[in-house]
């Protein structure tokens, strides 16, 4: 385990072990006073039970009692001195333990929002080769777990250990023999129970970690395929897969949380147990008298009274720590990835498209190996051109288009712009506005929408009147009591396909790209509905610059050249007429149309 602490230092910033050293001065500086505490109840319950040993600690401290001052009236005093140092150790306790959740939780929310600023900037590729859920589950639920199952009790495992090992070297100064015995027997009983429990709770953590990532897979997958499960009638399967985990994931968590709280019983026996042992020792073996050894019992209370929940508390965090530090497993790469400046960089600089993009003997695979993609594509699109882009699926046409868009660097040829290579695909991606063939919207209004990623407070509300004229949502706004700002529901809910793909070409209007990009669009609409939209992307020739990929060659009819795709390969390209005149391919395409 100490390993994996050493693992979890390494992931913190430097500021971060800074605020933890600092934490730890001041778990020292208020584990002193405290000690002090105890050794000042210590010498008061002497002076109760011997009025002698007053004027001994009155000298050992260098003081002189004040003239004419009863005892009674120097012993209350001594009793209120006493008291409000309880009382300031019990507020610097709470100081201490409201400082420790603060940094605690600091740390966890800058390592939550660390891991997924990482996610949101990486590149497209990365998002093709990893599993939304997996993402999902490790930035709101493995993350949190990590905060609050390891990094939290760590760092009070270590204020703990700090003060018992200042409680330990004080009474080891006031009794060695007593205090070794106290010492070890305790320390020893809780490691012995550590040992004993150790593989239950690696197991355990195991099985939390599965768990959750499996109920995130059905969770995500149950709310996908909603419409699929009830018509299908397979909810069940998907409650009784979630139920299976749930339950196994609840045993362990409570297998975690008994092991580690069941000691406590137990040194609770042991330290009755050993009270009862140090008066054997010392009335009947030593032959000591009562007064003698009252304050020795008064501070082996009070440090029991402190060190016994400390104990408890460091093999709790441990079992904790241990029930779940496959997280960490889990989490560390992307941890370690994520320390690095994860910067989007959009604005770094504005690349030019003034005359014609170009691919050039572009080739593309997806895991570098022999299997392409794309296969020496060359292609050319002049600036205000209607470019339609057509093939099979599996022929490599939405790779093109992200290709296009600078979602998929080239492994080999060049994409370049008014024949410069595009070297910052980051600053290229200003020139894309991409319309999907399945759009998915946010819960907000429709002006939210439209202007996809901006604040209510800052949208510019001529571009979104203006995205809206040229999309042909005007029936759509006029229909809604409140126009733009009516709320759609999650992913559109409340309106057709129809109507959320005109949101989705608004909303690629107004960022008032030059290049408009339709990755078939329209493919699952309706005929009346498709021809609708076609309107609204005919009213955009000669303003825009237009790259649709189409299945149905009728919706690129009107294509200045279309592109025609096979096998990654780029076969032939043309007028709508030149290629059913020339290519039998096409021409079989155009019977399904």
């Amino acid at each position: 385990m100490l390993n994996k602490i050493k693992c979890l230092w390494a992931l913190l910033s430097l500021e971060q072990r800074r605020r933890l050293v600092f934490l730890q001065i001041m778990v020292v500086a208020i584990s002193i006073f405290e000690l002090l505490t105890i050794g000042m109840i210590a010498g008061f319950m002497g002076i109760v039970s011997d009025n002698s040993k007053l004027d001994e600690y009155l000298s050992f401290v260098n003081i002189a009692a004040p003239e004419g001052i009863s005892y009674s009236n120097l012993l209350l005093f001594i009793s209120s001195v006493v008291l409000i140092c309880l009382t300031i150790s019990s507020i610097l306790s709470v100081v201490m333990t409201k400082k420790i959740n603060q940094i605690s939780f600091g740390f966890g929310h800058e390592l939550t929002f660390r891991l997924f600023s990482f996610y949101q900037t990486r590149d497209w590729i990365y998002y093709v080769k990893n599993n939304s859920s997996d993402l999902s589950n490790k930035v709101l639920i493995e993350s949190s777990r990590l905060v609050g199952t390891v990094l939290v009790p760590t760092i009070n495992m270590l204020s703990r250990l700090v003060f018992i090992f200042l409680i330990s070297i004080a009474i080891f100064s006031y009794d060695i023999e007593t205090s070794f015995f106290v010492i070890v027997f305790f320390i020893s009983s809780y490691v012995l129970i550590s040992a004993l429990l150790k593989k239950r709770l690696h197991r355990n953590s195991r099985l939390i970690t599965e768990t959750n990532q499996q109920k995130s897979k059905i969770v995500k997958e149950a709310f996908t395929n909603t419409k699929a499960a009830i018509l299908l009638g397979k909810r069940d399967y998907f409650i009784n897969s979630f139920e299976k985990q749930s339950l196994q994931q609840s045993q362990s968590q409570a297998s975690t949380k008994t092991i580690s709280g069941t000691p406590k019983y137990m040194m609770e026996w042991l330290a009755y147990v050993s009270m009862i042992m140090i008066i054997i020792l010392n009335l009947i073996i030593k032959g000591d008298d009562f007064s003698t050894i009252l304050p020795l019992l008064t501070i082996y209370g009070l440090a029991a009274f402190k060190l016994l929940p400390s104990l408890q508390q460091v093999y709790n965090n441990i079992a904790i720590i241990k029930g779940n530090i496959s997280v960490l497993d889990t989490l560390k790469e992307d941890m370690v990835l994520s320390s690095v400046n994860n910067s989007l960089g959009y604005d770094s600089s504005f690349i030019p498209f003034e005359s014609y993009l170009e691919v050039s003997q572009g080739c593309f695979s997806y895991n570098n190996d022999e299997n392409l993609a794309l296969n020496s594509i060359n292609l050319k699109i002049n600036k205000f051109e209607k470019i339609g882009v057509v093939g099979h699926s599996g022929s490599g046409k939405s790779t093109l288009i992200d290709v296009l868009c600078g979602l998929l660097s080239l492994n080999y040829g060049s994409l370049k712009s008014d024949g410069q290579p595009i070297e910052d695909l980051s600053a290229w991606h200003h020139n894309i506005s991409y319309v999907p063939q399945s759009v998915s919207l946010l819960d907000s209004t429709i002006a939210e929408n439209i202007a996809f990623g901006v604040d209510y407070s800052e949208i510019d509300w001529n571009k979104v009147n203006k995205a809206v004229e040229l999309s042909c949502l005007n029936d759509l706004i006029d229909s809604f009591p409140n126009g733009l700002d009516s709320q759609l529901g999650e992913n559109g809910i409340q309106i057709s396909g129809g109507q959320r793909q005109r949101i989705s070409i608004a909303r690629a209007l107004y960022a008032e790209s030059d290049i408009l990009i339709f990755d078939e669009a329209t493919s699952a609409l309706d005929g009346i509905t498709e021809n609708q939209i076609m309107e609204s992307i005919e009213k955009l020739s000669g303003k825009k610059t237009i790259v649709m990929i189409a299945h149905r060659l009728k919706t690129i009819k009107n294509c200045d050249r279309i592109y025609f795709m096979e096998k990654g390969k780029i076969i032939d390209e043309g007028s709508y007429k030149y290629l059913m005149e020339n290519n039998a391919h096409f021409r079989e395409m155009d019977k399904f149309a």
